[in-house]
């Protein structure tokens, strides 16, 4: 079975492409044998019956959830028997500055391309590199499950999003016919390039504008039902689940950077890839668990009980990756601190393997300083800079989401690598902010803990930047942090040593950088491999 993950941010779009093989007698903890004997296919019609609008769901459950029932026994294989085929990266969409930069079995390929929009990106990453490069014709090597990122779920998905769970099938297919039609029919057997597909525009089109504007849309959820094979839009050949997609548009005022591109990235792959399974996980699914007197803002509660205005939390799929790479290696904290730092960046206080409090909130704006936002500041500085300088709402977001952070700061990158070169006042006084507003929200979630046994860096800037480390935890000595100077700045050296075309690595993913109380490791996170996993867990419901 091959997956997908598309990974869409507001202007780049990570992918991996897996090719999953199960491996029976893979031991994990105490030697257990994972028992597969209850696993469902995705193909068998009791799945498609069993399976319930996410957002009726209103339990804080999570399927990151990492306790001895159904975390490690059940998901560690599926980390381990998941093979990296491709690998790559578009940035800059919507620029004269795209480029793409990918790895395959052909070795390491860079360029640039204009790519006016994510569909444009999506066209290219499934036509231009996979497809151009595998036997579409056989069934074995298709893509079977595409697997998308979405950063905000709100309120309505708490766990990942089953959008179209098989293949394309005839019109007049019923749904009890899935089983033989995705294997048998000439539609799965003969499956043609993305470029060449035109027959099923019709209802490709149907699927694809379902959701392009909440108002619009002429699918009432009244019309759909869960017992009703009707809410897998089964009369336009696709089994598209049209009301969660309706839903997922309705989400995108919450992370107006990112779900907007989410979106348009699963909309793409259903109309680039009929026959594949679509999964959407949530970055927000990791901090369900937070209590209430942690999430909910010191605002009048009917805000909270009318409109669930509340802390979310963000990075979730990097922080369940870290949660659970770390018991598989042999590790059981009770207590840590994850910080995933990036061009966004946030902390995560975990205990149990749940989280108990995260930095952002409602939306990705909140917490520490970033690469373009601002993180924490006073809520009265809309109304002082709308009333003194006349900004906008529009001008007023844009501020505080693409014009702050490092790059305010600095005035020059948010890219700390270069900020790091530069000698100038600005360049140092966004770095030393940087450092000290992630120290401060270290302090507080060590006091929310009452104290820790682990702190963990990952992301782009926490597993490459030696020095954003060493700052950060010379100024932790209390919670009894010894770095080790060799380890840190080795770090850098071990992670970029390792092809991420195998399966995962987990010795050369994970470096104990202390020799102190508290330990302190850097992670290679891996958003798309548990992407992947998640999918594949989702999709064989025991």
């Amino acid at each position: 079975m091959n997956i997908l993950s598309i990974n869409s941010g507001s202007s780049s779009v990570k992918f991996a492409y897996f090719k999953y093989t199960e491996k029976k007698s893979q031991l994990i903890n105490n030697n257990k044998k994972t028992d597969k004997s209850n696993y469902k296919s995705i193909y068998d019609i009791n799945f498609i019956n069993k399976i319930k609008t996410s957002g009726k769901n209103n339990k804080k459950e999570s399927l990151y959830r990492n306790d001895a029932t159904d975390g490690v026994t059940s998901e560690l294989p599926i980390l381990l028997s998941l093979n990296r085929l491709y690998d790559g990266e578009i940035e800059e969409i919507g620029t004269s500055f795209s480029s793409y930069y990918y790895e395959n079995a052909d070795g390491k390929k860079s360029g640039k391309t204009n790519f006016a929009n994510h569909h444009d990106a999506l066209f290219f990453i499934i036509n231009k590199l996979i497809y151009k490069n595998i036997n579409i014709n056989n069934k074995d090597e298709k893509i079977d499950i595409v697997v998308h990122r979405f950063v905000h779920g709100g309120n309505v998905f708490i766990k990942p999003l089953i959008i179209k769970p098989t293949a394309i099938l005839n019109k007049n297919e019923r749904l009890k016919n899935i089983k033989d039609s995705v294997f048998n029919s000439k539609l799965a057997q003969n499956t043609t390039l993305p470029s060449q597909r035109n027959t099923q525009s019709a209802e490709i089109t149907k699927a694809k504008n379902a959701d392009d504007n909440n108002n619009n849309d002429n699918n009432n959820d009244d019309d759909y039902n869960d017992n009703d094979n009707n809410k897998y839009g089964y009369d336009t050949g696709l089994y598209i689940n049209f009301p969660d997609l309706k839903k997922l548009a309705g989400l995108n005022e919450l992370a107006p950077l990112h779900n907007p591109s989410n979106l348009l990235g699963l909309k793409t792959a259903i109309k680039l890839i009929p026959e594949a399974a679509e999964i959407c996980i949530f970055d927000t699914s990791f901090h369900s668990a937070i209590p209430d007197y942690a999430s909910i803002y010191p605002l009048p509660i009917e805000y909270y009980e009318q409109h669930n205005i509340k802390k979310y939390g963000f990075h979730g799929i990097s922080y369940a990756f870290i949660s659970n790479i770390l018991k598989l290696s042999g590790y059981k904290f009770k207590k840590m601190i994850l910080c995933h730092l990036g061009n966004g960046a946030s902390i995560a206080a975990v205990k149990n393997g749940k989280s108990i409090d995260t930095s952002m909130g409602y939306t990705p704006l909140e917490g520490l300083m970033m690469g373009t936002r601002t993180g924490d500041i006073d809520p009265s500085l809309s109304f002082i800079l709308k009333n003194k300088l006349k900004f906008s709402e529009e001008e007023l977001y844009n501020i505080y989401n693409k014009k702050s952070g490092l790059l305010g700061i600095s005035q020059k990158t948010y890219d700390v690598k270069e900020l790091l070169k530069n000698s100038d006042y600005n360049s140092k006084l966004a770095i030393k902010m940087f450092c000290y507003r992630i120290i401060k929200y270290i302090g507080a979630y060590s006091a929310a803990l009452n104290g820790i046994d682990a702190l963990i860096f990952s992301g782009g800037i926490g597993e490459n930047s030696s020095f954003i480390r060493q700052e950060i935890c010379k100024n932790l000595s209390f919670l009894g942090i010894k770095l080790n100077k060799s380890k840190n700045n080795g770090v850098t050296k071990i992670f970029g040593s390792v092809s991420k075309l195998q399966s995962l690595n987990i010795a050369n993913s994970i470096i104990k950088l202390s020799s102190g109380k508290c330990t302190v490791l850097a992670v290679k996170t891996d958003e798309e491999l548990m992407m992947a996993e998640n999918a594949l867990k989702i999709l064989k419901i025991k």
